[in-house]
């Protein structure tokens, strides 16, 4: 009798957390929706997916499966935006963190902006591949406050091959969410693009 209780509580707790999931997905896909036709991007519902312009950059909303630091499985959610035309290909930027510090170990150091007013910045920030047009536009305050800030709010910010990526770890399910996302990516998007154009102006 014991064994049975047991075996039907877990069969419970397992129907429980995939009707939990299935909602979650749903109510996703919901806001998702909502959002893209808000802003007119396409959404791929089967791919749980969107992409579009916004203010002239090319953007995609995403999720990605991680394992969590409980090594359980999550999806992240990740919005890419493009800022090659102000920063190149070339920039790596990332947070400073354990990473950074490993780098830094095996002797692939950071690279510093080493410009006026930088020094919070160069500690914030792991980067490699300052080329001519990245030093450029980051020599410019508002760009690099609009990265602080940016990073702030979202802690997992990466600049890699043109692209500028801010990711929530968790399944997004709310249109605000999906807002705030895209705003931080935009005032940075806005800010490099514009000390790219004053510093070649």
């Amino acid at each position: 009798m014991e064994l049975l209780v047991g075996v039907l509580l877990v069969v419970a707790v397992i129907v429980g957390m995939f009707a939990f999931q299935r909602r979650r997905v749903r109510q996703a896909l919901d806001a998702w929706e909502a959002f893209a036709r808000e802003h007119g991007f396409a959404f791929d519902r089967q791919a749980l997916r969107l992409a579009g312009t916004a203010d002239g950059f090319e953007l995609v909303v995403l999720t990605e499966q991680r394992r969590t630091q409980d090594r359980s499985t999550d999806l992240f959610t990740l919005l890419r935006c493009s800022v090659a035309s102000a920063v190149g290909t070339e920039l790596s930027l990332s947070r400073q963190g354990l990473g950074g510090a490993l780098m830094n170990a095996v002797g692939a150091g950071d690279e510093r902006l080493g410009v006026e007013d930088s020094e919070v910045f160069d500690r914030a920030f792991w980067t490699r591949g300052l080329s001519s047009q990245a030093r450029r536009a980051l020599s410019e305050p508002a760009a690099r406050w609009a990265l602080l800030d940016a990073a702030r709010a979202f802690p997992g910010l990466v600049i890699r091959d043109g692209i500028l990526q801010l990711e929530v770890d968790h399944l997004v399910t709310s249109a605000e969410t999906l807002e705030q996302l895209l705003e931080r990516a935009l005032a940075v998007a806005r800010s490099l693009s514009r000390a790219a154009a004053a510093s070649t102006g």
